[in-house]
């Protein structure tokens, strides 16, 4: 008794099940929003936020290589100064007693550092001053002066090399941002993708749970008909209604499944306030998973890989940054010896005074005036050259901060040696596993094809078995289970088929909008080459 009590307790709960159930509405066919993967990939590289922060990099290195190069932009310097000074003298040479002098200085100057490490300066100035000297025959007096000076290493500092190692660093490592860029968008591309296949399987797979619901329905109305002309037992019914309600459960996941797998496409193209705005909008995919194809030979593949992914670009200039910074970090151990080399012309002017009387009388007899032009007009015609070259040696006898950078740049050159051998030896890895991967998924495709194949035969000589009473309705509902689950497996093949495609393209670097519909075709071309 009390086990006929307990069946008795479950067959009304699974009726009561399937009575909920059926009084919601399930749709046959899943209607909203048709997309195509081409034109979400496009659109998530413009509002993905993920990849809009990751293109902010390289507008961060370039920052860093407008102030290396600040160093070799031309600069202007320029002062204007007045002054005035009085001193008491001890001598009547002086020329007063108190000795007034009143000064206005103008400079203009110019310098350029080249790559070769020369720096080159320009000067060009004038002074007048004005003094109450008795002795002074220019007064006012105008002095004026253009210099051009050259300094440039021959140790420390010489050549491009060296002088120029922090731009060209800085320069390899903004390329070493772009290729990273680059993988950041592959990256992006491969979840969008992924994400589009697996929405793709969830409207597959609920429609396969709705079949299997019809075919469920029909066996139960079938049964109806057979138990009121008295072929079959009723209890025959409520083994039907249980499956009824079971498959109908089945498609609300399904449907559940298609939400979730829109919301995560959603969140890989879409603006958060495009989220908030179309919360129950289904998207459906418009595209086909891609055919089985001729994969082409390993050893193509790697080779393709090497030559063309960004990451192995982007250690590979991040090496060569490295080994700038250690050659100059090694010359830079060096002693300082400098040519220093210099040429100007002078020119003076003013006032000239006439004066007579004796030394201790002097008279002012006449004033010659004088252009404050004058003096440059000198400079200019060359009148009053002069010119200097030396050599200057500084040699620290001790350097130990040359040495300490030096020590450091090496350590940073072996890292980045590392670094690009571990990154060849991941894409190799990478390339291997996700061909093993497509591989393996092709052949789980076939099969999957192949068991659809024999379900699909096994439930029609099934079905025929019971019309002709050889059959239960248990044994017919178990064959039709098995082609429901036969058909989801097929359809996750062809995704994980599908996904296998893009997870070779990404790991060769060949994932673009333009690559991802048709993947064979760029992998194919390899042998052609």
């Amino acid at each position: 008794p009390s086990m006929r009590s307990f069946m008795t307790l479950l067959m009304t709960i699974v009726l009561s099940a399937g009575t909920v159930l059926a009084q919601t509405p399930l749709p046959e066919t899943i209607k909203g929003r048709p997309v195509r993967l081409v034109d979400l990939l496009r659109q998530s590289l413009d509002r993905n936020l993920n990849y809009r922060q990751a293109r902010l990099q390289p507008e961060l290195q370039q920052a860093s290589v407008l102030q290396q190069s600040a160093p070799f932009q031309l600069q202007m310097t320029s002062n204007i100064n007045t002054s005035s000074r009085k001193t008491p003298t001890a001598s009547q040479l002086a020329g007063a007693p108190t000795l007034t002098i009143d000064e206005t200085r103008v400079e203009l100057g110019f310098s350029q550092k080249l790559s070769w490490g020369t720096l080159l300066n320009i000067n060009i100035n004038q002074i007048r001053s004005k003094t109450n000297s008795i002795f002074a025959t220019l007064n006012p007096q105008y002095n004026a002066t253009f210099t051009l000076s050259i300094t440039q290493p021959l140790l420390r500092g010489f050549g491009p090399q060296n002088t120029q190692a922090g731009l060209k660093a800085a320069e390899h490592r903004l390329k070493s941002a772009y290729e990273n860029l680059k993988e950041s968008e592959m990256d992006l591309l491969q979840q969008v993708a992924s994400a589009y296949w697996d929405l793709a399987f969830a409207h597959k797979n609920y429609q396969v749970q709705v079949n299997s619901l019809k075919l469920a329905e029909k066996v139960l109305h079938d049964t109806e008909i057979q138990i009121k002309v008295g072929v079959k037992a009723p209890i025959e019914k409520t083994s039907a209604e249980a499956e009824v309600a079971l498959r109908r459960q089945n498609v609300v996941q399904a449907l559940n499944l298609v939400q979730q797998a829109t919301d995560q496409l959603k969140s890989l193209v879409e603006s958060t306030d495009a989220l908030m705005t179309r919360l129950g909008e289904i998207w459906v995919p418009m595209d086909d998973p891609p055919t089985p194809e001729e994969l082409p030979p390993i050893d193509a593949v790697l080779d393709e890989a090497l030559k063309h992914r960004a990451s192995l670009l982007a250690a590979k200039t991040q090496l060569e940054a490295a080994r700038t910074e250690y050659n100059a970090a090694q010359n830079g151990t060096l002693p300082e010896l400098n040519l220093v080399a210099s040429y100007s012309f002078n020119g003076l002017g003013g006032d000239r005074l006439i004066l007579g009387g004796n030394f201790f009388n002097r008279q002012i007899l006449g004033v010659e005036k004088g252009r404050i032009t004058d003096a440059l007009n000198q400079v200019f015609r060359g009148q009053f050259p002069s010119w200097s070259v030396g050599l200057q040696l500084t040699w620290p006898l001790n350097d130990t901060a040359a040495r300490a950078r030096l020590m450091q740049a090496e350590v940073q050159f072996q890292q980045a040696e590392i670094n690009y051998e571990l990154e060849r030896q991941r894409i190799v890895l990478q390339v291997r596993n996700a061909y093993r991967e497509l591989l393996a998924a092709r052949q789980s495709l076939d099969a999957a094809k192949a068991s659809v194949r024999l379900q699909r035969a096994n439930l029609n000589a099934e079905t025929k078995k019971l019309e002709l009473g050889l059959s239960t309705n248990f044994i017919l509902l178990q064959y039709q289970n098995n082609l429901a689950q036969a058909e989801s497996q097929l359809f996750q093949a062809q995704t994980n088929y599908a996904k296998a495609w893009i997870a070779l393209l990404r790991a060769v670097g060949k994932l673009t909008p333009n690559t991802v519909m048709n993947p064979s075709a760029h992998l194919l071309a390899f042998r052609h080459r």
